[in-house]
């Protein structure tokens, strides 16, 4: 890891490029990409530098260039999404089962827990932002499904149902993948939740519909993590599924 780098100027400094028309794009990737990697490669030490790196990853959404829609899909997946993994591994503190993670502490609050519920929140502001059918839009809501999932492994999370079968209805199958697997996580715990007739439908909806094996394979699991079906039901819908979509 990385043991200092001032984060601030890193993070203007992937702003800048972006919007300044003078860096072109394929000779500027590798320094956006370099740049990024400083990020992932460091151990956040202040609440302040994360809001650094949420700030500058928010202000590439409004910047329309490919420089901007790289930058922006790159700091999700290199940083965002590993944060609730390495900030966990970093400061080495088990988390309660039944710990609740809020949108908001005091700041006498762990360093850890702060953290996360920054990233938290700013997971569900990236999937409330308003929708259009751009791909850099789905790109933006699946990696806010990876960074909401990584931290239910971590945290109980209210609410998070919600949030991911909100997500299924949008016509990406990236998009509805990780919100599958989010679901998967989420049923797979000691919830007593159950599904109701309508998500139960929209999920069965989704296996008939759906062209992606993995798409359909996980809507499966979620029933099965729900007690809709058994692994055998599960094998007669895909082979059914494989049938219809590959014949």
């Amino acid at each position: 890891m990385i043991k200092d780098i001032d984060v601030k100027s890193t993070c203007e400094k992937i702003v800048e490029i972006c919007e300044d028309s003078k860096y072109e794009y394929k000779i500027i990737r590798r320094d956006l990409h370099n740049l990024i990697f400083k990020l992932q490669r460091y151990d956040l030490k202040k609440i302040e530098e994360l809001h650094y790196i949420l700030q500058s990853h928010n202000q590439l959404w409004s910047i329309k260039n490919t420089k901007a829609r790289y930058a922006e899909n790159e700091l999700a997946r290199m940083v965002l999404v590993r944060l609730p993994y390495s900030l966990h591994n970093q400061y080495d503190k088990p988390v309660a089962e039944t710990e609740v993670l809020e949108d908001s502490y005091d700041s006498d609050a762990e360093l850890m827990i702060r953290l996360s519920s920054e990233l938290l929140k700013y997971s569900k502001k990236v999937l409330s932002s308003k929708p259009d059918k751009s791909k850099r839009y789905k790109n933006r809501i699946k990696e806010g499904l990876r960074l909401v999932n990584d931290l239910q492994l971590i945290y109980r999370i209210r609410d998070i149902k919600d949030i991911f079968f909100s997500k299924l209805t949008v016509d990406d199958e990236d998009v509805q993948f990780f919100a599958l697997q989010g679901l998967e996580v989420y049923f797979a715990g000691d919830n007593n939740d159950v599904l109701s007739k309508y998500e139960e439908e929209l999920i069965e909806g989704i296996i008939d519909s759906t062209k992606s094996r993995y798409v359909a394979s996980s809507s499966c699991q979620v029933l099965i993590n729900t007690g809709k079906i058994d692994e055998f039901e599960a094998i007669n819908i895909m082979d059914d599924w494989k049938e219809k979509n590959w014949n």
